[in-house]
Parts: structure tokens; C-alpha cells; sequence
């Protein structure tokens, strides 16, 4: 389970970048996988929000189950927003690969990329979303700046 950031993928960028090659070779690659990563982390765990802009919520529907709702209440865990941090080892391992080309955002470890992937399936969270393509922009627009 993973995000890959391929450079050849965007022919949609507004601007004319006849050296984009040179920019991914100088870390914009990493940079903006890094953004991603981090963007992700902070939508989720400070705000519940899934990838496509809405609270994070199961498939009935609910931020949790009623059980789950109140043995988190009992451990002292929020319960008006679904943030997937019950023990924070999940996006611990979020992390970036750099890649001929192309970089990665995934989860290190079978565990947590299993979990990751339950979560998915649950309430989708790992996914480039608004948020991400404004850290997207943004460091583009950067690196286009210093042209």
C-alpha cells in the first residue's frame, strides 16, 4: 500500500517546465512526497478527515461503532472524531522511498501497512486529497520560482 509520486504523471501542470527532470534529481521529488506524508498525518489525526474531505466514518456510517465509541471513552481516547491513532505505531511508520524516478509514500512494516489497509477499506484516509494537491502546488510553484 503506498502513494507513488512519479514526475512523468503530471501533464497537467500549468506551468511550462522544460527542466522538470532537474528539479526531481534536486529533492523535489522527496520533498513533496514528505509534504504528502505529513499533510495525510495532520488531516487524519488532528482534524478526522478522510481523503475525500469528509469526516472520517465507518461504514455504517458513524465515527464509531457504539461498543468501540465507549471502550474508547473508558481508555481515555477521543470519540467525536476518528483520527486512527489508538496506539500511533500506524503513521509512526508513514515514511518516504526514494525511487529512480519516483517516489513512494507508504507504511513500513507488515503490521501497519495491514492496518493502514483495513483503515482504508473502513473509512478512506490514503489517498492524495485537496490538501495534498495544494502541498502539491505549492512546492511546485516553489521550484518554479527559483527557475
Amino acid at each position: 500500500m503506498g502513494i507513488e509520486i512519479n514526475f512523468s504523471a503530471f501533464n497537467d501542470i500549468e506551468h511550462n517546465l522544460n527542466s522538470f527532470d532537474n528539479f526531481a534529481s534536486n529533492g523535489l521529488e522527496e520533498k513533496i512526497g514528505s509534504d504528502i506524508a505529513n499533510s495525510i498525518t495532520d488531516r487524519v489525526q488532528n482534524y478526522g478527515i478522510g481523503s475525500e474531505g469528509k469526516k472520517l466514518k465507518n461504514k455504517r456510517n458513524e465515527v464509531y461503532s457504539p461498543s468501540y465509541k465507549k471502550k474508547r471513552a473508558k481508555l481515555g481516547y477521543t470519540t467525536s472524531q476518528r483520527e486512527l491513532t489508538r496506539k500511533g505505531t500506524m503513521f509512526s511508520s508513514l515514511t518516504t522511498i526514494k525511487r529512480l524516478g519516483h517516489t513512494i509514500v507508504t507504511f513500513i512494516g507488515e503490521n501497519e501497512k495491514n492496518k493502514a489497509l483495513g483503515n482504508e477499506r473502513n473509512s478512506p484516509f490514503f489517498s492524495i486529497g485537496i490538501l495534498e494537491n495544494k502541498e502539491i502546488d505549492r512546492a511546485i510553484q516553489k521550484a518554479v520560482d527559483m527557475i
